[in-house]
């Protein structure tokens, strides 16, 4: 009976020890990865919608924010003044989780729409939307059609469903950007 309950003791006390080192890891190894993920979107802006400044994550500032918008940037020019609002948006795509970039103008008209990450889409299908545009440059938030592809109709339609939020917050709060700038 002894035996029993000192391997008992042994293993409780190595899975606290192990717990607590997979917390120190996590604890340490966490800011080093959101770092590097803020610094990867930082480069998707620049390169997808270059604009002089961006300013950091604005979702806080909005309540009730549909599920599928993550983050929200503001876009700045050479004026300092509000030149788009770009959304990051996730959605459940055909092989995982679907990220896109939606970026709309301050005068409401739809700059692009960028696929930036894709689970594991269906190779030669889901991951053709990387270079997709869905035809929606340059359309007003008022009146846009999004073209979606054959042969990736799930991925396409998540990121859709990312512009569709993205489109419905923007007309939520354009009445509100017209005071924004980058001081």
């Amino acid at each position: 009976m002894a035996k029993p309950l000192k391997y008992s003791l042994i293993l409780i006390v190595l899975g606290i020890v192990a717990g607590f080192l997979l917390a120190l890891v996590n604890n340490i190894t966490s800011e080093i990865i959101n770092t590097r993920q803020q610094e990867e979107l930082r480069q998707a802006l620049e390169q997808y919608f270059p604009y002089d400044a961006y300013s950091v994550d604005q979702s806080k500032n909005y309540d009730n924010l549909n599920s599928k918008i993550t983050e929200i940037y503001f876009a700045f020019g050479s004026d300092n003044k509000l030149s788009a609002v770009i959304y990051k948006t996730k959605a459940q795509g055909y092989g995982g989780a679907v990220i896109s970039l939606v970026c709309i103008a301050a005068d409401g008209k739809i700059v692009n729409v960028k696929m930036v990450e894709a689970g594991k889409e269906t190779p030669g299908k889901g991951d053709k939307l990387f270079n997709h545009d869905f035809s929606i440059a340059n359309e007003s938030v008022d009146n846009y059609s999004p073209e979606i592809l054959a042969g990736s109709t799930v991925t396409a339609n998540a990121v859709v469903g990312g512009i569709h939020a993205a489109v419905a917050h923007f007309k939520s709060i354009a009445h509100t950007l017209g005071g924004i700038s980058n001081d």
